[in-house]
């Protein structure tokens, strides 16, 4: 059976699905998708430590959600992906 491939919004490489951060913008709000159900548009990125960097220099949310997030969300957003992989890691 084929995993199924996502395209990572950074670098533009493709990666099996659950080798992705999995973001999801619903309701004005944009967060770390990291059971992979819920709903709303949703983007990936890869693990990679370059493209999670590059997520706040190129505004990637900006230019896949055409909303304006400032760079609090974007930290926010950073840490809670931080905390989700060392957490994958003790696991």
């Amino acid at each position: 059976m084929e995993q199924v491939q996502r395209m990572c919004q950074v670098c533009r490489n493709r990666f099996n699905k659950k080798d992705l951060n999995r973001f999801v913008f619903d309701k004005n709000q944009l967060f770390v998708d990291n059971q992979k159900k819920h709903n709303g548009k949703a983007c990936y990125v890869c693990k990679n430590k370059t493209c999670l960097d590059s997520i706040l220099k190129k505004k990637v949310f900006n230019r896949i959600y055409k909303t304006n997030f400032d760079t609090n969300q974007y930290e926010n957003i950073l840490k809670e992906i931080e905390l989700a992989n060392t957490t994958n890691k003790q696991n």
